[in-house]
């Protein structure tokens, strides 16, 4: 695990063709079940990081509390945070709701708890085409909740990790 500022995400950079090949790598990996399941050390470091990135399979929600102002939570395994954890949050980026919103996803708890709905989330297409993200404050953490697209986030994540390694910038965290 690798703690990230802003002034290292920007430092990292981002090169399409090296990301494209560690997602065909990230693809090869989860196709043949051949990976370890990490050590949630969360605990010490959610209050200090502002990107969160959840890849678990956890059987059961283990982040309670609420995220630093201004924050980007990656929710890739969708069922990480209680509802907790969430209150407050309104900047709910899915990238299709009615795949993300079953089978007991962090979406759905928000839906069944404090009544979320389609129209009250944005989708991955109005942040990128219609700037959906300058409709809210700065400091409103931002949930993005990807359904079927878990490959290219474990694979985004990799890319930069390697390359904040590469740069020797960041906080490195023993599991």
């Amino acid at each position: 695990m690798i703690y990230l500022g802003e002034k290292h995400i920007r430092a990292v950079g981002l090169h399409w063709q090296e990301l494209a090949a560690r997602i065909e790598d990230a693809v090869h990996v989860m196709d043949s079940g051949d990976y370890a399941q990490p050590v949630k050390p969360y605990l010490r470091l959610y209050s200090r990081c502002n990107v969160i990135i959840t890849c678990t399979v956890s059987d059961r929600r283990y982040i309670n509390l609420p995220s630093l102002p201004g924050s980007l939570l990656l929710d890739v395994s969708l069922r990480d945070y209680a509802s907790s954890a969430l209150n407050g949050v309104t900047a709910i980026i899915v990238d299709d709701w009615d795949e993300v919103c079953r089978e007991n996803t962090d979406i759905e708890l928000l839906h069944k708890e404090r009544g979320l709905a389609k129209e009250g989330t944005r989708s991955l297409a109005d942040v990128v085409c219609r700037s959906a993200l300058a409709g809210f404050d700065p400091a409103e953490p931002v949930l993005f909740c990807p359904m079927g697209m878990a490959v290219f986030d474990i694979a985004t994540a990799d890319y930069w990790v390697q390359k904040a390694r590469e740069l020797g910038i960041g906080l490195e965290i023993d599991g």
